[in-house]
C-alpha cells in the first residue's frame, strides 16, 4: 500500500499520512479516528479469539464506510447524545414538579417559580431540537450538497451523479428521526406544563370568584345594617320627638329597624342571585353558539368532501365515456 495510517503519539498528536500534503486533522476528528481504529482492533481480536474466519487479512478488501461519514455520524451522535441528556433532565424535572404540585395541598411560590423555569428550559430545548432538525432537513433538500459530501470519492477522482447519495441520505434521515423524537418529547413536556398552568389559573380564578362573592355578601350585610342604623341615628338625636316618654315605643321601633335591615339584605341577595343566573345563562348561550358553529363547520366539511368525491367520480366516468365513445 502506498500510504500508512497515522500513529498516535504523546500529547495526543498524530503524524500526517505519508505521501500526503493534507494538513493534520483537528482534535475532534483526531479523537474520532482513534476511536474507530481501536474499535477495529478489538473487533479483529474478538474474531481471532472466537475462531471466526479471518476476513480482514487483506486491509484493502475490508468493507468500511468512508471516513467522512464515520466522522459525520460521530459528530451527530455526540450532538444528539447531549440533547438526549438534556431531554432526560428536563423530563425528570417536569415529572417531579407536577407530582409535587399534585400531592401538595397548597401550591407554594417556589413551585410556581420552578414551573416558570422548567417551562423556559423546555422551550429552549425544543428550539435547539428544531434547529438541528431544520439544519438536517436543509442538507437533505440539497442533492448537490449531499453529493459533495463524498470527500473520499472526490479525492480518488470518482465522479458521482446527482442523486447518487443513498448512504448519506439514509444517515441523515436516521438522525432527523431522532431529532424529531426529541422535539416531540419536548413538545409533550411543554404541553404538560401548559396544562398545569391552565389548571392553576382555573384554581386562582375560582378563588378570586369566591373572594368576590364573599366581599359582595359582606357589602350587602353592611348596607342592611346601615339602613337600620340610619333610623336608630335619627331617633337617637337629642331632639324632642314625642317618643321619649312612650312606654311601648321601644318594642315597636326595634322590630321596625330589623324589618328594614332584613328588607335591604333580601333585596341585595336577590340582585346577586339574578346577576349570577344572568352570567350563567350568557355562558350557556355562548357555549351553545360555539357548539352550533362546530356542528355547522363539520356539516360544511362533510358536504365539501362529498362534493369532491362526486366530482372525482364524474371525471372518472366522463373519461371512460370519452374513451369508449369512438369504439
Amino acid at each position: 500500500m502506498g500510504t500508512t495510517p497515522t500513529v498516535a503519539g504523546e500529547g495526543d498528536k498524530t503524524e500526517p499520512v505519508q505521501g500526503s500534503s493534507e494538513p493534520p486533522p483537528s482534535e475532534v476528528v483526531q479523537g474520532i479516528a482513534q476511536d474507530i481504529r481501536h474499535l477495529r482492533i478489538r473487533e479483529k481480536a474478538a474474531a481471532s479469539v472466537f475462531g471466526v474466519k479471518a476476513e480482514y487479512a487483506d486491509e484493502e478488501h475490508e468493507p468500511q464506510a468512508p471516513f467522512e461519514f464515520l466522522a459525520l455520524e460521530a459528530l451527530l451522535s455526540y450532538a444528539l447524545a447531549n440533547l438526549s441528556e438534556i431531554s432526560v433532565g428536563v423530563t425528570e424535572r417536569v415529572s417531579t414538579l407536577l407530582h409535587g404540585m399534585s400531592t401538595s395541598e397548597v401550591i407554594s411560590t417556589n413551585q410556581l417559580q420552578e414551573l416558570v423555569e422548567v417551562k423556559d428550559a423546555a422551550e429552549v430545548f425544543l428550539r435547539k431540537a428544531k434547529e438541528l432538525k431544520a439544519a438536517l432537513d436543509d442538507v437533505l433538500s440539497e442533492p448537490a450538497d449531499m453529493r459533495m459530501m463524498y470527500l473520499s470519492d472526490a479525492r480518488d477522482g470518482i465522479a458521482r451523479d446527482l442523486g447518487d447519495d443513498d448512504d448519506v441520505e439514509l444517515l441523515l434521515e436516521a438522525y432527523v428521526k431522532h431529532a424529531s423524537s426529541l422535539a416531540s418529547t419536548a413538545q409533550q413536556n411543554i404541553s404538560r406544563l401548559q396544562a398545569a398552568s391552565s389548571h392553576i389559573n382555573l384554581l386562582l380564578s375560582s378563588t378570586r370568584n369566591r373572594l368576590l362573592h364573599l366581599e359582595i355578601r359582606v357589602a350587602i350585610t353592611t348596607l342592611a345594617f346601615s339602613a337600620g342604623g340610619i333610623i336608630a341615628g335619627i331617633l337617637g338625636m337629642n331632639l324632642l320627638n314625642g317618643l321619649e316618654e312612650h312606654p311601648t315605643a321601644f318594642y315597636f321601633v326595634v322590630p321596625f329597624i330589623a324589618l328594614v335591615s332584613f328588607t335591604y339584605w333580601r333585596i341585595g341577595r336577590r340582585a346577586l342571585s339574578y346577576a349570577r343566573r344572568l352570567k350563567l345563562s350568557q355562558a350557556g348561550m355562548l357555549g351553545g353558539a360555539m357548539r352550533e358553529a362546530r356542528i355547522h363547520q363539520a356539516v360544511a366539511m362533510r358536504k365539501a368532501k362529498l362534493e369532491r368525491i362526486h366530482e372525482m367520480r364524474d371525471k372518472v366516468t366522463g373519461g371512460r365515456g370519452k374513451i369508449e365513445k369512438p369504439l
